[in-house]
C-alpha cells in the first residue's frame, strides 16, 4: 500500500476516534479516490454528536458504502 494512502487511512480512524476499524479504513483508501474519502470525512465530523446514532465510525462507512453502490466498479 501506498504510505500516503496508509497515512490518509490512519489520519480517518484518528479524526473518527475509531483506531479498531483502521484495516478498513485502509482498504477504503485503497478502493475509493482520495477526494471522495476527504469530502465524506468533512461531512461526518461537521454532523453535531446528537444527530449521531451510533458513532461516526459508523456513519463514515455507511455513507462510503452508500458512494460504493451508487458508483459500483465493474
Amino acid at each position: 500500500m501506498n504510505i500516503d494512502k496508509k497515512i490518509f487511512a490512519q489520519k480517518i480512524a484518528t479524526l473518527l476516534n475509531d483506531q479498531t476499524a483502521l484495516p478498513l479504513y485502509e482498504t477504503f483508501t485503497k478502493l475509493y479516490p482520495t477526494e471522495v474519502l476527504e469530502e465524506i470525512l468533512d461531512k461526518v465530523l461537521s454532523i453535531p454528536d446528537y444527530k449521531i446514532k451510533r458513532n461516526r465510525g459508523a456513519l463514515f462507512t455507511y455513507l462510503v458504502k452508500q458512494y460504493a453502490s451508487k458508483y459500483a466498479r465493474n
